[in-house]
């Protein structure tokens, strides 16, 4: 039988690992995809559509899972001088209530970026850049 602490070892081994994985591959993508990018431009004078909009979708999965992993391992600065003094009950209720609004300021950023992504395509323009990928398409 699998005891319930083994459950949550594996689970926080998983998490850890995944956590570095998810931000190290995304630091690896960004820096091929910039670098690419440049050859791109600068020889082939061919630039790749998208892509500052698809390394800042990569950069938002790259910092929250770097937050993440410092927060599994221990690595983050918390102010609990406030939160110490609370209830289990009340403490638990504000941990919690600190997630939601993380989870929920990634899931704005994230939209946010890729409905911004979805709308450089070539022939839609992007008023960012005063009109770069509209001069290119057309």
């Amino acid at each position: 039988m699998v005891s319930k602490l083994n459950i949550e070892k594996v689970n926080h081994e998983v998490n850890r690992k995944l956590c570095l994985y998810i931000s190290s591959g995304c630091l690896i993508a960004v820096m091929v995809l910039q670098i690419v990018g440049v050859f791109m431009r600068t020889l082939f004078n061919r630039p790749i559509w998208g892509l500052l909009d698809v390394c800042q979708i990569l950069l938002a999965w790259l910092v929250f899972a770097a937050f993440a992993y410092a927060l599994i391992n221990s690595y983050h600065i918390r102010a609990t001088l406030v939160v110490s003094r609370l209830s289990p009950r009340l403490r638990s209720a504000c941990e919690i209530f600190g997630s939601v609004i993380g989870i929920g300021f990634f899931c704005r950023f994230y939209i946010s970026r890729l409905l911004e992504f979805l709308g450089v395509f070539p022939g839609k323009g992007d008023s960012r850049v005063g009109g770069f990928y509209t001069d290119l398409a057309g």
